[in-house]
């Protein structure tokens, strides 16, 4: 089973050079989480949530960017073209 770990936590693993690999993999249909593996498996959690959810793709490359990771895999097993992300918007209005 995966660690969860904070923002901070991870940095500190990625600066000792205890991850070696990140990899971006589906959750809840239309949500990505952040997985880090090397000396333990990891995934990333925020404040609020455990795991931290990310609605675009694009704001998980953010933080793995900001981790100080210059690669990432994304794994698709769970996920299918015509899941489309929900907007906050939308999402509050049903």
């Amino acid at each position: 089973m995966r660690e969860s770990v904070s923002i901070e936590t991870a940095k500190t693993l990625v600066r000792g050079k205890a991850i070696d690999k990140v990899v971006i993999t589906v959750a809840a249909g239309r949500r990505w989480t952040v997985c880090l593996y090397g000396s333990g498996e990891f995934v990333l959690r925020s404040a609020r949530k455990d795991p931290r959810m990310f609605v675009k793709l694009e704001a998980a490359l953010t933080v793995i960017h900001d981790l100080g990771m210059q690669c990432v895999e994304i794994e698709l097993k769970k996920w299918l073209p015509r899941q489309k992300t929900v907007s906050a918007k939308n999402a509050k209005s049903k």
